[in-house]
């Protein structure tokens, strides 16, 4: 008998499908950072937007694809997972996907992102479990649709399932410090997304390659409802600002010094100019 409760998918999907198809014209998704922001900062999630591309982001979605390789040598398998990438990429365009950004960068560039991705790498191997090509997730993402215009998104790097196991355990990593909440967050949102989406998963595994630690949860449905309920206040505050019923709150605080919406938010940017950043318990003079 698998974990998945059928009940809870059927009352969960009861109360988010109503309110998905409220959305007006138009498709989007619900990401598992804006499930993870709206708790902070309601515009955020409202905002559903994405900080573009980087070395470190872009690491993550690398060392994935070298893993997809098959091959031993950390470094011959980061090559190859680039020349993958970079045969699947279009530098031109508009809506920039891992491949896309790197075959927009210099030769010079992609020496950067190797780097990177190679760290990643041989960290998430060194915690991670032994995994083949078809228990990686591809694009590194798992998701289920609620309407034929929108659906949740959590980020999964594997989904292994035993042989003649009922349930599945997916592994997700973090470019994030260790925290019990934020990482309790991160097992209940993917799981949440994996059981809505009809798979049945028993185990949850964060890792974190850069501290070199990993933390494991079960699954159950207390775990998959503190997921359900991030994305559902997500997609409240989506789908209310959409309709011009209400918008979505500013709420100032530390994450405001790399908020992406920081240019046009007058909350965060007093906030930023009334609290000094403070580093080992002593004020950061502002140039």
């Amino acid at each position: 008998m698998t974990k998945r409760d059928q009940d809870w998918v059927a009352a969960t999907l009861g109360v988010m499908k109503p309110l998905a198809e409220r959305y007006p014209d138009g498709w989007t998704t619900i990401n598992d950072m804006a499930a993870e922001r709206v708790s902070d900062c309601p515009s955020r999630a409202a905002a559903n937007s994405w900080p573009g591309w980087s070395s470190v982001l872009a690491a993550r979605q690398v060392g994935l694809a070298a893993l997809a390789t098959g091959i031993y040598d950390a470094r011959d398998a980061v090559r190859a997972a680039i020349r993958d990438l970079l045969t699947d990429g279009d530098g031109d365009r508009d809506f920039q996907r891992a491949q896309d950004w790197i075959a927009s960068l210099s030769k010079t560039a992609r020496l950067d992102v190797a780097d990177e991705a190679l760290r990643w790498l041989v960290a998430w191997r060194s915690i991670g479990p032994e995994v083949s090509e078809r228990d990686l997730v591809e694009r590194g993402a798992v998701q289920t649709r609620l309407t034929a215009t929108i659906s949740l998104r959590a980020s999964a790097d594997a989904l292994v399932r035993p042989p003649r196991g009922a349930d599945s355990t997916v592994y997700v990593s973090t470019g994030a410090a260790p925290n019990d909440e934020d990482d309790r967050g991160i097992a209940a949102r993917v799981s949440a997304v994996l059981w809505l989406q009809g798979q049945s998963v028993g185990t949850a595994v964060v890792l974190h390659p850069k501290s070199r630690q990993s933390r494991t949860f079960d699954v159950d449905t207390e775990l998959v409802t503190i997921g359900a309920d991030h994305y559902l206040a997500a997609l409240r505050v989506v789908v209310n600002q959409a309709l011009g019923i209400e918008q979505a709150a500013r709420v100032s605080g530390p994450n405001c010094r790399w908020c992406d919406l920081l240019k046009d938010c007058p909350t965060g940017q007093h906030y930023l100019a009334t609290t000094p950043q403070v580093s080992g318990g002593l004020p950061i003079a502002h140039q």
